[in-house]
């Protein structure tokens, strides 16, 4: 009887004891998997977070890049700033530039978008030669022509044939008046901007006697007369003439 309740015993022993086990396993499985799922979920995170950043970084070294290779792709040298020469010079037609109150524009090219050839125009009255033409997309007809050492194009309707003008025969004791043809122009002792200044204003429509028999339609300084004295004025500038030729 006694060796009964021992084995007994015993076997109550042995199952709780892996019960027990059993029981302390199962309390500890949910603590590993939930650390070992933490532990993933936070080197996901880290993962993520450095793609995020590596593809930050490669977007903006990307646009960088682009932004580099459209740098280099697009010019900043102006077009219209470049010499157009007609494909052929068929002509040898003599014009005086014929604009009503300014220089005539040399341009780069036949429209007016292009760039001027030098700063100050051809002033009326000059003579010029025409090599070619073109028409503008508007329809405008443009001549190439030479002046001064320059070549370019002007608009063809500011020039005048020279023919009309050259079959003229000219009286030998023509002489020249101007007329102011601004609002006001300034009399000086001298040709130039810094020579001293006789009279301040000189009122538009007035009409000067031009005093040197040589002066001639282009002369950028000319010696009148004006209020009883000798002296100078500027006929025109960059974009305007001062004064309209007429013969006396």
């Amino acid at each position: 009887m006694s060796i009964l309740v021992a084995v007994i015993i015993s076997l109550l022993v042995v199952i709780f004891v892996t019960l027990f086990i059993f029981i302390i396993f199962r309390s500890k499985r949910p603590d590993s998997v939930y650390s070992k799922a933490s532990s993933t979920s936070s080197i996901s995170n880290t993962n993520s977070s450095l793609t995020t950043g590596a593809a930050e970084s490669v977007l903006n070294k990307s646009s960088s890049q682009t932004t580099t290779v459209n740098t280099t792709v697009v010019t900043t040298e102006n077009p219209y700033a470049q010499k157009v020469y007609p494909s052929s010079r068929e002509y040898n037609d003599n014009y005086y530039v014929n604009t009503a109150q300014s220089n005539l524009i040399m341009r780069c090219g036949p429209g007016k978008q292009y760039n001027a050839v030098f700063n100050k125009g051809i002033p009326k009255g000059t003579k010029v030669t025409a090599y070619a033409y073109e028409t503008d997309s508007t329809g405008q007809r443009w001549a190439f022509i030479y002046y001064n050492g320059y070549e370019g194009w002007c608009m063809n309707i500011y020039l005048k044939d020279a023919s009309s003008v050259d079959n003229i025969v000219p009286n030998d004791n023509t002489k020249w008046n101007v007329r102011v043809i601004v609002d006001s122009l300034r009399f000086r002792s001298g040709p130039s901007q810094t020579s001293e200044i006789l009279r301040d204003v000189i009122p538009k429509n007035t009409i000067l006697k031009v005093i040197d028999s040589n002066a001639k339609e282009g002369d950028e300084w000319i010696n009148v007369q004006y209020d009883g004295l000798n002296g100078w004025i500027m006929t025109y500038d960059f974009e305007n003439s001062y004064v309209e030729w007429i013969r006396s």
